[in-house]
């Protein structure tokens, strides 16, 4: 299965990766056309730090892939696909864009997966790949259902295959798991 890895951010082919300083952290993070984000090596006062791969950690909210990045001892949270996007791309054109994966695959951060497009076709994208969330119910939960809502999400589940065992939205997901915390 050589290869299977590349989707996911993993370079198996060093010499075609390509990385690019991140804007306002420039002589500190870079990225690459392949979705990695790495550190670069400094001196600080407790030695010579950086100069790896940062871990990727999946946003709480929506499951996407996300970096912390420090400067001046204060951390800023990434998601990958943005700087990806951003930095090879340009900033998001108007605010009627968004970042869209061409595959549906959110773990996908290549630049070669990645546009910025309007809404609608991000939504019509998702309905394609089937990750489109149903929309708003016309019926209430029960309240048994809305603490199991509340139950997985807060027992660390992603929003997004809550939303659809339930009919309802991630934000929705997000809401029940805050006030009714158990």
């Amino acid at each position: 299965m050589a290869g299977s890895n590349e989707h996911r951010g993993y370079n198996t082919n060093m010499k075609s990766e390509s990385w690019c300083p991140i804007k306002s952290f420039e002589t500190l993070y870079e990225v690459s056309d392949l979705g990695r984000v790495r550190s670069l090596p400094r001196m600080t006062p407790h030695g010579i730090r950086g100069g790896v791969i940062l871990k990727r950690r999946a946003d709480g909210i929506d499951g996407r892939p996300k970096v912390g990045l420090y400067k001046d001892a204060v951390r800023t949270d990434r998601k990958v696909h943005l700087l990806v996007l951003e930095t090879f791309k340009g900033m998001r054109p108007s605010s009627h864009h968004q970042a869209c994966h061409n595959d549906g695959d959110i773990h996908n951060n290549r630049l070669d997966n990645l546009r910025w497009d309007t809404r609608v076709a991000n939504h019509a994208d998702s309905v394609r790949h089937g990750t489109a969330v149903p929309p708003k119910p016309i019926f209430k939960l029960t309240p048994e259902q809305a603490r199991e809502v509340s139950r997985r999400r807060n027992a660390g589940e992603e929003c997004l295959p809550i939303a659809r065992d339930f009919g309802i939205t991630r934000q929705h997901v997000g809401v029940l798991a805050r006030r009714l915390q158990l």
